[in-house]
């Protein structure tokens, strides 16, 4: 365990937004409460007889959370269920609703009450205590991360997500021109600016390079360049002005040619 515990804090520090100073986080631990991940009746390992049954919310159906009880039928219901309520009614009509805190026996019969962690899914074998649960929860080492890309919906355990990063299809992208996969947040960046496959133009020959050969550049070679710019220049001004006045010629296209020799 100390091995991976040493493994989380690496990640953790590494890709996740737990690190504040991280600018480009992968992926974020999702916060833990009861409503995401209320305690199922499958969850409770208890030798009471009848727990279950007794302790089952009649509203989300899952084990009870924060219980109250209605002070006339004296079911019980979960604090969040019955805040849901339109204007607190009682599920089973009672005419006059009043929440109640459940009795000292019933208290600690719930805290004592054994149950398995909601991660258990994801490798936690942990036994905790009623009492307990809500703390191991929001601490749970195989808790349940989210993938940061935005539009990406994958979430699982460490190990998955850690998997996950590199191959999300919401995350990279493939320049079209160099076939090289980029973050999406790096990929602007490098398609406008970095990549090596750019064309650049010269703002003196007006000639178009691409990046990587840039250098070839020479200053003898844009020279060159900046004569042929400035004769095909004037070469297609010269032919606009000749169709523009209609120019009879029958060997039009020739004259433009001599022009341009």
């Amino acid at each position: 365990m100390n091995n991976n515990i040493n493994l989380y804090s690496i990640l953790l520090e590494i890709f996740s937004s737990d690190n504040n100073n991280n600018k480009y986080d992968y992926f974020y631990k999702i916060p833990f409460n009861i409503e995401n991940y209320p305690i199922s009746l499958e969850q409770i390992i208890s030798e009471h007889k009848g727990i279950k049954e007794e302790f089952k919310c009649p509203i989300c159906l899952n084990f009870v959370y924060n219980p109250k009880k209605c002070s006339k039928c004296e079911n019980i219901f979960c604090l969040n269920c019955i805040n849901y309520l339109d204007y607190n009614k009682c599920p089973f009509n009672c005419e006059i609703t009043d929440y109640i805190e459940i009795d000292r026996k019933l208290k600690n019969i719930l805290n004592s009450t054994e149950i398995s962690c909601c991660f258990k899914k994801n490798g936690c074998n942990e036994i905790i205590l009623y009492e307990n649960y809500e703390n191991h929860c929001k601490n749970c080492y195989y808790c349940d991360y989210k993938c940061s890309a935005e539009k990406c919906e994958f979430q699982g355990n460490l190990e998955q997500i850690q998997k996950h990063i590199f191959i999300c299809d919401k995350r990279y992208k493939i320049c079209k021109r160099c076939n090289m996969k980029f973050d999406v947040k790096f990929f602007d960046k490098h398609f406008n600016e970095d990549c090596d496959f750019i064309e650049k133009e010269c703002n003196k020959c007006h000639f178009l390079f691409l990046k990587k050969e840039f250098y070839k550049h020479t200053e003898e070679n844009c020279l060159k360049n900046q004569v042929i710019y400035w004769k095909n220049k004037y070469f297609n001004a010269k032919k606009e002005y000749i169709i523009e006045k209609n120019i009879n010629s029958n060997n039009l296209i020739e004259n433009i040619n001599n022009i341009y020799n």
